[in-house]
């Protein structure tokens, strides 16, 4: 039988079938599970042979699709490919924005570098030619991250983790825990000077509001977009709502700090945001366990939730990106979840 398909015993847990010798009375059954993950494109095929009464068999014949090949391109040819990293550690990207003379800047995060404890953030920019211009890393004493929108550490953050100013100052985001368990964050933004990599200001945000010491001490930051002198943050924060902060481009000083919750009582998270002309934004993210849209209002001394609606495209489906036009149409990435998952867009 091929790798893709495993043999698995017939029970809740996931524990494999190795060798099997059963002897089954006149009408009992004894059965198993077969589990199918596929390794390459196409149609796979295995098979299982049952032995039974000594000399007679009985076939099984697996089969199962994997799914079409990858392409990077639909057209053109790829003009240049490098890797960053190291031989003994784990490197996953999260961002990357264009810099002036076709530069890139990049983020992401790192495991176990600096205090050998989960991950580390890390940002970058590569010259025109590939050649590296300058790596930075950010740690604390324990985890530090930009947080997956796919939840099951599929990348490292989401595209709008990373956004650059009009004087091309870079602001990313994340999240940051002073303990070794999982559920302390503060909300991470930084500024930094693009021309050396260095940090301008660092800031740490969590919510006053919240009804509980724990619910106090969980913010974590998805997304941020910069405009006309704002940073705008979102994520998540509290008792599973959207958080929304809006911090000064010049010093980072809080300007307001805004949560809401699409879906009561379960958990919603911003993974994308973007601004409008007119002093409003966009947020897109995950509601409970569908897609969601919001636009907030920001002209006044406090936030106000326009709209929000869910956008069903399956189970776990979310919003991991926007932009928009001039015209203020909204344009997303989004994972549409099913049997596999599927990048999609949206406008």
């Amino acid at each position: 039988m091929t790798e893709e398909f495993t043999l698995l015993k017939e029970q809740i847990k996931r524990e494999p079938l190795t060798e099997v010798s059963e002897t089954i009375a006149d009408g009992k059954n004894w059965g198993f599970k077969v589990r199918f993950y596929p390794v390459e494109s196409g149609d796979r095929t295995g098979k299982i042979t049952v032995t039974y009464n000594t000399d007679k068999t009985y076939e099984l014949n697996l089969k199962g699709r994997g799914r079409g090949e990858a392409k990077f391109f639909s057209h053109g040819e790829t003009t240049l490919h490098k890797l960053f990293g190291a031989t003994k550690t784990d490197e996953i990207l999260s961002g990357a924005v264009g810099g002036p003379e076709g530069s890139v800047y990049f983020t992401g995060q790192a495991t176990q570098i600096a205090d050998k404890f989960s991950t580390d953030i890390f940002w970058g920019k590569v010259n025109a030619d590939g050649t590296l211009a300058w790596a930075k890393l950010w740690n604390g004493k324990y985890m530090d991250r930009s947080p997956d929108s796919g939840q099951n550490a599929e990348t490292g953050g989401t595209c709008n983790s990373l956004a650059t100013d009009a004087d091309g100052n870079l602001y990313l985001c994340g999240a940051t825990s002073p303990a070794s368990y999982n559920s302390n964050f503060a909300a991470l933004v930084i500024k930094i000077d693009s021309k050396t990599g260095e940090p301008i200001w660092e800031r740490l945000w969590r919510p006053e509001w919240a009804s509980s010491l724990i619910a106090r001490h969980d913010a974590q930051a998805y997304a941020l977009t910069v405009r006309d002198g704002s940073v705008y943050v979102t994520g998540h924060c509290g008792s599973g709502e959207v958080m929304l902060l809006n911090l000064n481009a010049e010093d980072g000083q809080v300007k307001s700090q805004f949560s809401f919750d699409p879906t009561p009582g379960s958990n919603d998270r911003g993974y994308a945001i973007v601004a409008h002309d007119g002093g409003s934004v966009s947020i897109g993210g995950l509601a409970s366990d569908r897609a969601f849209l919001a636009r907030i209002d920001m002209s006044g001394e406090t936030p106000k939730v326009t709209w929000s609606k869910r956008v069903d495209m399956g189970r776990g489906s979310n919003i991991n990106c926007l932009d928009t036009d001039s015209e203020g149409n909204l344009y997303a990435s989004c994972d549409r979840r099913g049997a596999t998952t599927f990048f999609s867009a949206v406008r």
